[in-house]
């Protein structure tokens, strides 16, 4: 009778294992997949019901009158009541995910309300992803001393989805309530305009400026300007790092120069000052839109009518990136005017079609999702609540000391970013006394010369033949980085902090058809460690190797060793 006994107990608690590891891995594999669109599917929701099952079956399974006499003993005792603790707080934690899915969605299946409407719906929002986050943060895992091994890796996962979860939770409840917010208040943004044909640090160059006024929920664009003549007759003040490092290139007077740092809160908080100086106004806000955030806004809002064209999410680069530029003269005033005002005309109608009824808002939340991915769409507030919010959602562009971003900043007066097909090749190597990184860095110019002179450039003329790419490889480091250098040069042209990273940079000049290498290298502390690549905001991305890894750089990569 014992023998069967002890059978019956190990199929028991064979099978309590197999339904906790099934419940526990679809767990991690919604948090890892979750998305707007499995959102709106309801797949994520029914899958985390099917977890929870799993979880609740193990939790049974532990505490069966079979298994029961086994928590009389001492040592054996205490891996049940782990056992169980873990299985019931896991099915708690895929219970609370899936009902606050269950309740986003049905908020959300009449789409945005109009006005005033939309802060009162985000408002809702924070408040479920709040309840969600104070039961998440309830949940006690048990006990986490003296397990056996299954034990101790499954309450170690189980304690990363919570952690994971709570995160998830957290930044829905901040992001919700910095948008409601942002709409609920009335207030002026500063609009700055990037063009990805002329690159800056993990942005376009900033060609064009404006406001955007929200009141009542709804935007409406002002007048936008050019940057070109805009310049500023005596310069703002510009924080310590960038002037030691860029002072020579007057950002705190040239628009055109800003985002010489990737640090966008940095930047904007200068764009503002600018603002101001240059219009006597003072704004609540800045926004960073390039020509791919256009694109994100065009596949949520659809096509716009412009200049008598159709411009949408399928056509809107090649046309604000090559075909604008088709038959217009550089030093035709002209042909400069028709061409801004083509670039502005997009972001006003785009912008302002985000009060349209019809809106897909699961849609335009997933394709701005990946344009804030990308560093194409940026924001920053002076309120600490709406700048939380845009620090949830990924798109207040600080650093925070541990990020790599080389960027190339065009200065040759061309439109030639798009021709530059960059390969970035990373390897780290471990040691006693430092960490060794080195980047391997391809540049080639693609571009013909069958392309407009208004790509080719120089403008202003420089001593350089028309499509040569005439521009500063700069390299934003981590921190704690020593002896940033690349290869082979004697004198960089910038070098030294960047805030909490470092940055070291060096010209470049690439002729049309032509290639050029260069290896970035610098150390980091010995022992283990971490570090994000940055995406730079180009387009094409730029290419990047690490031993087996490989990605495009529309994203933040995290690397470890």
């Amino acid at each position: 009778m014992v023998a069967v006994w002890l059978v019956a107990v190990a199929l028991t608690l064979l099978s309590a294992g197999v339904s906790a590891r099934e419940g526990l891995r679809t767990l991690e594999e919604v948090r890892a997949g979750a998305s707007v669109s499995t959102l709106d599917s309801g797949r994520d929701v029914a899958r985390l019901r099917d977890a929870e099952a799993h979880l609740r079956t193990a939790r049974a399974r532990v505490r069966s009158l079979v298994v029961s006499p086994l928590r009389a003993l001492p040592i054996v005792g205490r891996q049940l009541r782990s056992a169980d603790h873990l299985s019931h707080a896991a099915g708690e934690v895929a219970g609370t995910a899936a009902e606050a899915l269950e309740e986003v969605k049905a908020r959300l299946e009449d789409g945005l309300p109009p006005g005033p409407g939309r802060a009162q719906l985000l408002a809702g929002l924070a408040e479920v992803a709040g309840q969600a986050e104070a039961r998440l943060r309830a949940v006690d895992l048990g006990p986490d001393e003296a397990l056996v091994g299954p034990l101790t890796e499954g309450r170690a996962r189980a304690e990363a989805e919570l952690q994971g979860l709570v995160g998830s939770a957290e930044r829905g409840r901040v992001a919700a309530a910095g948008l409601a917010e942002l709409l609920a208040t009335d207030s002026t943004q500063l609009l700055l305009l990037g063009n990805n044909a002329e690159m800056r640090a993990g942005s376009g160059m900033f060609l064009t400026v404006g406001t955007v006024r929200i009141t009542d929920g709804r935007l409406s664009v002002g007048e936008i300007v050019p940057t070109f003549d805009f310049q500023l007759p005596e310069p703002v003040a510009v924080e310590d790092d960038v002037a030691a490092r860029w002072g020579w290139l007057e950002p705190g007077r040239e628009w055109r120069n800003l985002g010489v740092t990737p640090r966008f809160d940095v930047t904007a908080e200068q764009a503002a000052r600018m603002w101001e100086a240059a219009r006597g106004q003072r704004v609540d806000g800045v926004l960073g839109v390039d020509v791919l955030a256009l694109q994100a806004l065009l596949a949520g809002v659809g096509p716009v009518q412009v200049q008598g064209e159709s411009v949408d999410a399928d056509t809107v680069v090649q046309d604000l990136l090559h075909d604008q530029y088709l038959g217009l003269d550089p030093v035709d005033p002209a042909s400069q005017e028709a061409r801004r005002g083509r670039l502005a005309e997009v972001a006003r109608l785009a912008l302002e079609s985000l009060d349209r009824p019809e809106l897909d808002a699961r849609l335009l939340a997933e394709e701005l999702a990946g344009a804030a991915r990308g560093r194409h769409l940026l924001a920053w507030s002076p309120d600490q609540d709406v700048q939380r919010g845009w620090e949830a959602m990924d798109l207040d562009g600080a650093l925070e000391g541990d990020e790599l971003l080389v960027a190339l900043l065009n200065r040759g007066g061309n439109k030639l970013d798009p021709y530059l097909d960059v390969v970035a090749e990373l390897s780290v190597e471990p040691g006693p006394d430092a960490t060794v990184v080195s980047v391997d860095l391809t540049m080639m110019n693609t571009v013909t010369s069958e392309e407009p002179a208004y790509i080719l450039g120089p403008s202003p003329p420089l001593e350089v033949a028309p499509g040569t790419y005439v521009g500063l490889v700069a390299a934003t480091l981590p921190g704690t980085a020593g002896s940033g250098r690349f290869e082979g040069v004697d004198q960089l042209a910038v070098a030294g902090a960047d805030g909490p990273n470092r940055v070291v940079a060096v010209p470049v000049e690439i002729p049309r058809g032509e290639q050029r290498s260069l290896t970035l290298r610098f150390e980091l502390p010995p022992g283990p460690g971490t570090m994000d690549v940055l995406s730079s905001a180009r387009t094409p991305t730029v290419s990047w190797r690490a031993n087996d890894l490989v990605w495009e750089d529309d994203h933040v990569q995290r690397l470890g060793w």
